[in-house]
């Protein structure tokens, strides 16, 4: 009789510990294919969003993301984009992954299925751990997880990490970054660009797209705090940039920047600098 009683509670045990595996199972999100985009300071708490599909990539779309990120500086914080799909072509169905690079870079083709398949799952892992599936969802991790966007992409000493498996898809700061389209059968390919503006706004562009004119600034003074302005448009994206007299022949590239870049403005945009700096000169220029 005792030997019956303790197989017996230990088969409830059992079916208790699998009960409770099926139920951790079943609160996972399954990844849909679409474009993440993660952000990261390497401590904290990293923010990880849906960007929504490839396909829904449009010249000038933006996404205001400032509520989102005003727990990071802007100007140190490091963000990438990842995505894993199917391309459909003309004769088959082509494994691909997204990947964004610093501008001027161009990623590594991804050699075989089984390297797609090992780049895939480390997406899948980070994207099980969100909320819900689909667009603008967000979801925020902390820093030393596991699945978090430092660990994969940055820090991670797992083989499995993601930039262990492929390349490091991470720019730093307000800054743009390109967006490749990478396909097991075939070379890395340019989806267009990604700009991070100050504000909190990304906006995409795709290749080849004519940037606008670069706007007349009006440019007032009271005091110490100098008012600049001028027109933007919401489908481009502005740096303004200032020295002095010192720095009037230097090229635009070692300026210091205001406000760099700015995304999703429209209208008259205005932007004061406080400085005691009576030969302060201020450029802007769009993309």
């Amino acid at each position: 009789m005792k030997h019956f009683l303790k197989t017996l509670l230990v088969t409830a045990a059992v079916a208790v510990l699998s009960i409770g595996s099926l139920q951790a199972q079943s609160t996972s999100t399954k990844y849909d294919g679409d474009l993440l985009i993660g952000f990261t300071a390497e401590t904290g708490n990293d923010l990880i969003y849906d960007l929504g599909p490839a396909s829904a990539l449009s010249d000038g779309k933006t996404w205001n993301l400032s509520s989102l990120l005003s727990i990071y500086d802007l100007t140190t914080v490091q963000w990438g984009v990842v995505g894993s799909t199917n391309l459909v072509t003309a004769n088959a169905t082509n494994k691909a992954s997204y990947i964004t690079v610093a501008p001027g870079f161009t990623p590594d083709q991804i050699p075989n299925r089984s390297a797609f398949l090992s780049i895939s799952n480390s997406i899948v892992g980070m994207y099980q751990l969100f909320p819900a599936a689909g667009a603008g969802q967000s979801l925020s991790v902390s820093s030393i997880s596991s699945e978090s966007w430092n660990e994969q992409t940055i820090n991670g000493s797992q083989p499995t990490d993601y930039h262990n498996l492929y390349d490091n898809p991470n720019v730093t700061g307000n800054t743009s970054a390109s967006l490749f389209v990478v396909g097991t059968n075939s070379a890395p390919v340019l989806v267009g660009g990604l700009a991070l503006g100050l504000n909190g706004v990304l906006t995409f562009r795709q290749p080849g797209s004519t940037p606008p004119t670069a706007p007349l600034l009006g440019l007032a003074r009271v005091g110490n705090v100098n008012t600049i302005s001028f027109t933007a448009t919401s489908t481009a994206t502005y740096n303004l940039v200032f020295t002095n007299l010192s720095g009037i022949n230097t090229p635009r590239s070692t300026w210091f920047p205001l406000a760099s870049p700015i995304t999703g403005m429209s209208g008259t945009t205005t932007f004061t600098d406080t400085t005691t700096d009576t030969n302060r000169i201020y450029s802007v220029s769009a993309h």
